[in-house]
């Protein structure tokens, strides 16, 4: 894993639990855990394996420990980019009503 920039998948047969791992959420969908773990600063998905389907826990691993433990061959890494900070509440409207403004062009006087 390098750093911030990469989420380690692991299968839950190779991956050992330690004290430090902190777990998140279980999302049953891949890509959803994907997406929570890039916004929240998570960087492990362990994968489990039920019979309605899988399970993914999001988790957070500070010392990378679990990555580094296992065989390259068990684990996937995916790289991700860090999503652009959000606006606050005040730069969303002024984006709005220039989007607006740009749009419809500027008023003309009516006679």
């Amino acid at each position: 894993m390098d750093g911030n920039n990469s989420i380690t998948l692991i299968s839950c047969t190779h991956f050992n639990w330690t004290a430090r791992i902190q777990y998140r959420k279980s999302l049953s969908n891949r890509n959803d855990a994907i997406k929570y773990a890039t916004r929240h600063g998570c960087n492990l998905i362990v994968q489990y394996y039920r019979r309605s389907g899988p399970l993914f826990d999001v988790m957070v691993d500070p010392e990378l420990s679990c990555a580094s433990s296992v065989n390259k061959a068990h684990t996937e890494t995916i790289a991700t980019e860090p999503e652009p900070e959000s606006t606050g509440w005040g730069m969303l409207v002024l984006q709005s009503m220039l989007g607006l403004a740009k749009r419809f062009g500027p008023a003309k006087d009516i006679p």
